[in-house]
């Protein structure tokens, strides 16, 4: 096969359509970090659009201008939320829950569609571990208590959704904490992303 490439006449310039597994976490980030951040050509999909809901309900102060967001950093730790609506959305929610674990309160997730009914045990065994409530049925997941730091093992064939949730909750807890991933790391280059962003 032949193909000719020649110049065209066109010119301008294209917006890229953002990411959304970048657009979590850049939202999240920028709810921890102390200060203002804007965020550029946010999007607003539906998931992300349940990530700005849950993470106003951390405590985060978010305005849209536009297709940026400004975002107000918070103390996750000082929730007040009883309820947070992740939508359908999968990473709002397991990116979230340690965050509002850091909270020594009850916290109930809803959300719609099969959301609810997506497995969390990698959560569910850390908070078994640590004597919290982790409690899931098809219409919530509702969790009580703290977590604490230290060594959180984790699976590496399970989503990276769980290490990512880790990765934002664990700097904000007293001492240090690790996270030892066994087996195949599978996704390893989301985790990365986390890291990177």
């Amino acid at each position: 096969m032949n193909i000719t490439v020649s110049p065209s006449a066109l010119k301008g310039t294209v917006k890229a359509p953002p990411a959304k597994s970048a657009g979590h976490r850049a939202i999240i980030a920028a709810a921890l970090a102390q200060g203002v951040s804007v965020i550029k050509n946010a999007g607003y999909s539906e998931d992300i659009l349940a990530t700005i809901s849950a993470t106003k309900a951390l405590g985060a102060e978010i305005k849209r201008d536009g297709d940026d967001l400004i975002v107000t950093g918070c103390n996750p730790a000082l929730n007040k939320a009883d309820t947070v609506d992740c939508g359908e959305s999968g990473s709002s929610l397991r990116f979230l829950i340690p965050l509002f674990a850091t909270a020594a309160k009850r916290t109930k997730f809803v959300g719609a569609g099969r959301l609810l009914k997506r497995p969390q045990g990698e959560y569910k065994n850390i908070f078994t571990s640590q004597n919290l409530a982790f409690e899931q049925s098809d219409e919530q997941l509702i969790i009580q208590g703290a977590i604490t730091s230290g060594e959180y093992v984790l699976n590496g064939d399970v989503s990276s959704q769980f290490i990512t949730g880790l990765l934002f909750a664990l700097p904000l807890l007293k001492g240090d904490s690790s996270i030892k991933i066994v087996g195949v790391f599978e996704s390893k280059s989301y985790v990365l992303l986390t890291i990177d962003i």
